[in-house]
């Protein structure tokens, strides 16, 4: 029929039938901004979405399988895969709506009170915990507490705390923000005499007085980036130290001199770029989400400091690393291309602490270099680097970033005995 002959009316039915049926599937998977939480009215965060529409990915190809299927076994077998997926899928979607009503319920969110230079402010903390939804309440344990990257902001550390609370159920994680973070109250003098400071020190000091306010005796600390080098030095403290069970540094700068401020910031700035074009090989949260957008800078005039200002001194010597004394393991972790900092010079520092911790008995540090990885590792894979160190004593010390999943989903898979020896092939 000529397009001349073809009646309106049914092309706009049809149109509007797709439409519909395009917001049902976007319903489910959770893929845009306006979806929201039935019960809260809260909108999703850009790395839930991801993850519902990854299990409805994993899903999917578990029905094709089954369809495709030509004996009555095969189609059996499938619809045991298929049982056991939606069963994890609803675990899953259950777990994700507490943690992303923790994300906005200011109810999870505290302010500590310190000292900063002679200034007051409140730092922000904010808890998630699937703890308080369980209907038998588990024995208190240890927190985990996050540090992130300068820049990263809680939209981007909401992801790399949901990988531990997912994966660690019965324990509180803790995400302590920055001064110059917009959630935080300060003093209008505080941005410059922060300016003022060469180094982490001040951070550092900061960090420990938040904890010890809180008042935990024992915790997990994990640092990301800026993250990475506060937790370090925190642990340089041997009084300190000793309530730290286990120390986790991802990609951690201080460890090394950098230098040359505007080549890193250009290699930074590459890097998203890269990030927002292949999202699939970089950050589960790539795209702008909910609040304010990305700053290469400062929010209160003090992220120049720790994010904007590359060029800064090296504050921790091979002797620090060596006598970091904490109860457990301390790790470091680097991508392989990362641009801010060197993984080779990170690892040299490692290896000759070790040769410094042996003598004292200590646990090495266990060192791992990401083959692939970048810069914003801890936050990209985040769930796979939570399931390697939970599941390994001792980390390899060189593993492909294709074996560290970006999806919640995907690990939960590979871990459920019913979906494991098949994970590679609905996983892809």
């Amino acid at each position: 029929m000529a397009e001349s002959q073809i009646p309106p009316e049914p092309i706009k039915k049809v149109i509007k039938r797709g439409i519909g049926n395009l917001r049902k599937v976007i319903a489910v998977t959770g893929m845009t901004r306006e979806t929201r939480l039935p019960d809260s009215q809260l909108e999703r965060t850009l790395d839930e979405r991801f993850e519902r529409g990854e299990m409805f990915r994993i899903i999917k190809q578990i029905h094709e399988k089954r369809s495709a299927a030509t004996t009555d076994e095969g189609k059996k077998f499938w619809n045991q895969k298929l049982y056991a997926a939606l069963e994890i899928s609803k675990n899953l979607t259950r777990n994700l709506d507490v943690l992303n009503r923790q994300y906005y319920n200011p109810e999870y969110m505290q302010f500590v009170p310190v000292e900063v230079l002679g200034e007051r402010a409140e730092i922000p903390v904010r808890r998630y915990s699937l703890r308080d939804s369980q209907t038998v309440k588990s024995e208190p344990q240890p927190p985990i507490i996050i540090i992130g990257g300068a820049t990263s902001g809680p939209n981007v550390t909401k992801s790399t705390a949901e990988a531990f609370a997912l994966q660690y159920p019965n324990r509180d994680v803790y995400v302590i923000g920055y001064p110059d973070s917009n959630k935080s109250q300060i003093s209008p003098n505080l941005p410059s005499k922060m300016k003022e400071q060469g180094d982490l020190s001040t951070y550092t000091k900061l960090n420990k007085d938040v904890l010890l306010k809180m008042g935990f005796e024992k915790f997990d600390m994990v640092g990301i980036s800026t993250g990475g080098g506060i937790v370090l030095q925190t642990a340089t403290d041997p009084e300190f130290a000793k309530r730290i069970n286990n120390l986790i540094a991802i990609s951690p700068t201080s460890v090394q001199e950098t230098k040359g401020k505007i080549s890193y910031r250009s290699k930074f700035v590459w890097e998203v770029f890269n990030m927002r074009m292949h999202p699939q090989q970089w950050l589960r949260v790539p795209q702008k989400q909910p609040g304010p957008g990305f700053k290469l800078g400062s929010h209160k005039g003090m992220g120049n400091l720790v994010s904007g200002e590359f060029s800064r001194p090296k504050s921790l010597s091979t002797d620090d690393l060596a006598w970091i004394h904490v109860q457990g393991r301390v790790i470091i972790g680097t991508g392989e291309k990362d641009t801010l900092i060197s993984c080779e010079q990170i690892k040299k520092e490692s290896i000759a602490a070790n040769g410094k911790r042996g003598s004292s008995g200590e646990r090495p540090i266990e060192f791992m270099e990401v083959q692939g990885g970048h810069h914003s590792l801890g936050d990209a894979y985040a769930a796979g680097l939570v399931a390697l160190i939970r599941h390994t004593d001792v980390l390899p010390e060189q593993i492909p970033v294709s074996k560290l999943e970006n999806s919640t989903a995907e690990v939960f898979v590979r871990e459920n005995p019913k979906l494991a020896h098949i994970a590679d092939q609905i996983c892809g």
